[in-house]
């Protein structure tokens, strides 16, 4: 996002600035590569998409369902593959380039002439893609709210609410805030009209000196779905902790200072304003830095079908998000040393997930007791049975695939998995920086130092790929 200059904004509310026309087109220009700069394989995963199935087949089995900025395809297609009771679904994004390409990928043969349909929807002008039936419609939102307008506010006192205001660099009193891409956004506070409920709200939920944002773009989406749509359930992924008992956020605006320039999306503000006939949310653990939750509301459901919905909601309790995105970090630092019959549970449980068993294969040396060849054999047919069940678009898997074949030992099947991948012409720095990796623990140091240039070409913020150029320069003959 180097193309971002704050320093052009003019005076205005932040959710009327250029900020988030930028970040409009920063996923409109990147359809599919805008997608390795966030973390969506912990909602975009085989584990998430059977259990928000499961919930869709038990509480309305043939439902229209919609998905809201789909992204690289791959929820829906885990989705599509655990759901008994097909109905409508519809892929939609902001970006029609995106769209035109995930409709000519063969991911989805077997349901897109059947009942798998895309649509071009933009969330802040939200029209529907169908008709409305008397079904309730159930709405997929996947890490898509915090992409939306937000604006910010500091409670002066009781009565008194500032407003946060994009301001240019040069501006009198100004304030910043620096992004970890080496950009800074210039504001200041004023007091200016805002909304009644947004104001009610404040007033009523947060403390006096609290700084917060509120997600104007995700409350304005949900009121027009909830005027077109007089049934419907929404799943929703996303961050959800900003929460006025959190004092966490008194002292900045809780911009994301990681990848993404999105704020944190304030699902307390989104249920009080919107109010919702049903509103569950999972729990979280504040010291979990990723703070994702699944929450479920709907409106215009009769009894029984708010009865079968409460309880799904509490299976998805069970095994929510959170218990998925924690196992996956304590894998991916090393943390604790695993036995091997805890990870077979495990992957049993997440129904062989592949981020799952790559993060524990990639250390693989760590976590196991033994590396008998019995082990690795099972280890090795697991990895061919994640390779084919797998959502072959990811053009991150291939490359992660034969990293887990590299550290087992298994150099030549990882070779020919990278060499055949090779043939589709890929272009993305993951596959360059494994084929360097490759190179380098087969002495090519040439081949390897071609590939680890591309791959820094590709991401030059990797500090992986230069740690190994580094290394790949030294042992050059």
């Amino acid at each position: 996002m180097k193309y971002i200059k704050f320093k052009e904004f003019t005076m205005t509310k932040l959710s009327q600035s250029g900020f988030w026309q930028l970040q409009s087109e920063f996923f409109s220009l990147n359809p599919k590569d805008a997608w390795s700069h966030t973390p969506h394989t912990v909602t975009n995963n085989k584990f998430i998409a059977k259990t928000y199935a499961r919930l869709s087949d038990r509480v309305s089995p043939q439902s229209t369902v919609i998905e809201l900025g789909a992204g690289i395809g791959e929820f829906a297609y885990h989705f599509l593959s655990n759901k008994s009771s097909p109905g409508k679904y519809w892929i939609t994004d902001y970006s029609q380039n995106n769209l035109d390409y995930l409709s000519s990928i063969n991911d989805y043969r077997n349901w897109r002439y059947a009942y798998l349909d895309f649509a071009q929807i933009d969330c802040t002008q939200y029209s529907p893609p169908e008709a409305i039936s008397d079904k309730p419609v159930v709405f997929i939102l996947n890490y898509l709210l915090d992409s939306l307008a937000h604006d910010a506010y500091l409670k002066v006192c009781g009565t008194l609410i500032q407003t946060m205001t994009v301001a240019k660099k040069n501006t009198p009193g100004a304030q910043s805030i620096e992004f970890s891409n080496e950009e800074t956004l210039y504001y200041q506070l004023e007091k200016i009209e805002i909304e009644p409920e947004i104001k009610n709200y404040i007033q009523t939920h947060w403390e006096v000196g609290q700084q917060l944002t509120i997600p104007i773009g995700s409350i304005t989406l949900i009121k027009q779905l909830k005027t077109l749509y007089p049934k419907a359930i929404l799943i929703i992924t996303d961050k959800t902790c900003q929460h006025p008992s959190n004092n966490a956020y008194s002292e900045d605006f809780s911009f994301q200072k990681e990848g993404s320039i999105s704020c944190t999306v304030n699902m307390h503000a989104i249920e009080n304003i919107i109010q919702p006939e049903f509103f569950f949310q999972t729990s979280m653990d504040s010291s979990f830095e990723l703070n994702i939750a699944t929450t479920v509301m709907a409106w215009g459901l009769d009894e029984n079908m708010t009865k079968h919905l409460h309880g799904e909601c509490e299976i998805i309790r069970k095994r929510s998000i959170y218990d998925y995105a924690m196992l996956n970090r304590e894998l991916a630092l090393e943390k604790n040393t695993f036995s091997y019959p805890f990870l077979k549970s495990q992957l049993e449980q997440f129904d062989y997930d592949p981020y799952l068993f790559l993060n524990m294969t990639s250390n693989f040396h760590k976590h196991l007791h033994s590396a008998s060849s019995q082990l690795k054999a099972h280890f090795i047919d697991l990895l061919k049975k994640i390779q084919r069940a797998s959502f072959q678009n990811n053009h991150r898997l291939i490359p992660s695939i034969a990293s887990c074949y590299r550290v087992m030992g298994e150099i030549e099947e990882a070779e020919v998995l990278m060499r055949k991948h090779q043939l589709s012409g890929p272009t993305n720095y993951y596959f360059y920086r494994e084929m360097a990796t490759l190179q380098f623990c087969r002495r090519n140091m040439l081949e390897a130092n071609e590939f680890i240039d591309f791959s820094i070409e590709k991401n030059p913020g990797c500090a992986y790929s230069r740690s190994l150029k580094d290394q790949i320069v030294k042992d050059i003959p």
